[in-house]
């Protein structure tokens, strides 16, 4: 997720934790706890809104660029190299394919592993 989060900055600098959390569908404290790690990795920094101190906006460090940008280069190149498999079905085996996922991710983010 720190990785979405870079690739997040590098896209939309200055953004605030409300922003990124609606943008990549991350809970709030999930959130606070990668940007805090981000930043004491030097990744991230952020600048206090000074009409109100509670708002902070992040953006990334010259190294937190580099990675992201390494990052977002890497997803295009599986992006590419997944493309010629995804080729190979039709487009109504692609819509079976992605209800699938979408009702497996849901299922996972309901799932109480402690039972």
């Amino acid at each position: 997720m720190q990785f979405q989060v870079l690739s997040f900055l590098n896209q939309q600098p200055n953004s605030n934790a409300k922003q990124i959390a609606k943008q990549l569908d991350i809970l709030p404290g999930t959130l606070s706890k990668s940007l805090h790690t981000l930043t004491k990795k030097e990744l991230v920094h952020f600048q206090i809104d000074q009409t109100d101190q509670r708002k902070k906006y992040y953006q990334l460090t010259t190294t937190g660029l580099e990675v992201a940008q390494a990052h977002d280069q890497l997803t295009i190149m599986k992006r590419k190299h997944l493309e010629k498999y995804i080729d190979h079905f039709s487009q109504t085996e692609l819509k079976i394919i992605m209800r699938f996922l979408r009702e497996l991710i849901a299922a996972e983010k309901t799932t109480n592993y402690q039972n």
